[in-house]
């Protein structure tokens, strides 16, 4: 009986992941980005949970695994996309890699585009300090795995 319970257990978490890899490759392909960075993104930014949330100095909230912060939410109502679809594990991996996207349409194809996907794009030295470790952490990720 244990056994069988560990091997169904074991089985939905193989099942998970395979969906979950789905997701990663799907987003990666519609939206022109690296799947390893995102996935990279997902470990650095909630260490893959989908219900992580934060809540930030400046008001703002983050939510699950690729941390969309709530200031993404105006520019995401036109498409349909509201706070609660940012639960869904796909959803969240979809958006993740359009905020990625856009940051390397205004950044380039650099490593300022990927810390710019956790510190944004302001032109400050506290900002370039942030991008900077953002982006060590991210390269680390892709390195080494999560």
């Amino acid at each position: 009986m244990l056994v069988a319970r560990f091997v169904v257990s074991l089985g939905m978490v193989l099942l998970a992941e395979s969906l979950y890899a789905d997701c990663f490759d799907a987003a990666a392909e519609r939206h022109r980005v690296p799947a390893n960075l995102l996935r990279a993104i997902a470990c650095v930014e909630s260490n893959f949970e989908s219900h992580a949330v934060n809540h930030n100095s400046n008001g703002s909230t983050d939510y699950g695994v690729m941390q969309i912060n709530s200031l993404w939410l105006a520019e995401l109502r036109p498409f349909g996309i509201e706070r609660d679809h940012l639960w869904d594990w796909c959803a969240n991996i979809h958006v993740g890699a359009w905020v990625l996207a856009q940051k390397i349409e205004t950044a380039g194809y650099t490593w300022r585009a990927i810390g710019a996907y956790n510190a944004g794009l302001k032109n400050t030295p506290l900002r370039e300090r942030l991008r900077y470790e953002y982006a060590e952490k991210v390269y680390r990720v892709v390195e080494r795995g999560c």
